[in-house]
């Protein structure tokens, strides 16, 4: 199974079509794009500021230090980058420093991947081991580019959990907060968003609840949202080609929003037999419409491997 690379990203899409929707922008235009992710390598030739003029005064952010990173990594490309941990830390623990940085540098990569798609500046030559020889630029190639690490190996858990000390009054007070559930108690959230001088909480279900709400007696005003998932079952055939053997299924996907289930899981044949296994596919949460994900389910007897590619569009109604 091989993903789609391309460093022709605007024709590969279809929007050099229609003018309106790819207009020409230049270098140092205001426009600012902000990205929450696992940081950023600011080594990267999608982030060269030459020919850039000075960073907009309107610009109140900041390029925050940390291990690996001083404020000399930002330029008049890459004029922000800050990390955020507290609320990372108070779910899953002190992060393992010997492999992830303590600072806005991107030790994953996605987030330097995410940052030159939608602003990269032009990066002449680029290819993939030869292949796809071209420029690789972002879709926006003059804007600003502000990069937010909140993505850490485990994931993004710290970024609406509500746990203690992860609020910040200054950025709350006045304001409805979002809270994802689980982590603490339901009541527990409400008090620390009044604590921290929220007017209201949002209490987002996750996919352990999906739909189930529960009406509690909150400290402030607050209401707990539904989480929607839905399920779809899809038969298939496998066919042993040759002699008796047994196979064990596994499955790889890139999207987390995605989780799939095989029965029965282990299938033993005879010679040249077929058997019929089911698949379901529970999805959580919503996506920009025609987002596509990938992925491929692998049956294997410990030598042999029999490979079904997995391809997933949403569709909007």
């Amino acid at each position: 199974m091989y993903k789609i690379f391309t460093t022709r990203t605007p024709e590969f899409l279809g929007l050099d079509k229609i003018a309106s929707t790819l207009p020409t922008t230049n270098k140092s235009i205001d426009i600012i794009v902000g990205l929450i992710d696992t940081g950023v390598w600011p080594e990267s030739k999608s982030f060269d500021d030459t020919g850039y003029k000075s960073i907009p005064h309107t610009w109140k952010g900041k390029c925050e230090i940390g291990i690996n990173f001083t404020t000399s990594n930002c330029n008049k490309k890459l004029i922000g980058a800050r990390f955020f941990l507290k609320g990372y830390e108070a779910s899953e623990g002190p992060i393992n420093e010997t492999i992830e940085s303590r600072s806005p540098r991107d030790d994953d990569g996605h987030g330097t991947h995410t940052a030159s798609t939608a602003a990269g500046s032009p990066v002449g030559n680029a290819n993939f081991f030869g292949y796809t020889n071209g420029t690789a630029r972002g879709m926006a190639v003059g804007a600003r580019v502000a990069v937010y690490k909140a993505c850490w190996q485990n994931g993004c858990t710290g970024l609406g959990t509500c746990l203690p000390d992860s609020l910040d009054p200054k950025k709350v007070s006045g304001k409805i907060v979002l809270c994802d559930r689980g982590e603490n108690s339901r009541i527990e959230k409400g008090n620390i968003v009044k604590s921290a001088g929220g007017l209201g909480m949002v209490l987002a279900n996750t996919d352990q609840f999906r739909e189930a709400t529960v009406a509690d007696a909150h400290f402030m005003p607050a209401i707990n949202s539904g989480h929607s998932v839905e399920e779809i079952n899809y038969i298939r055939i496998l066919t042993n080609v040759g002699v008796a053997r047994t196979y064990k299924v596994s499955a790889k996907l890139d999207d987390p929003s995605v989780k799939v289930s095989i029965k029965p899981e282990v299938l033993s044949f005879k010679t040249n037999e077929k058997k019929l296994y089911t698949v379901t596919f529970t999805t959580s949460g919503s996506k920009p419409n025609n987002t596509r994900s990938f992925g491929r389910l692998e049956w294997s007897d410990g030598k042999n491997v029999v490979r079904s590619p997995i391809a997933f569009i949403w569709k909007l109604p």
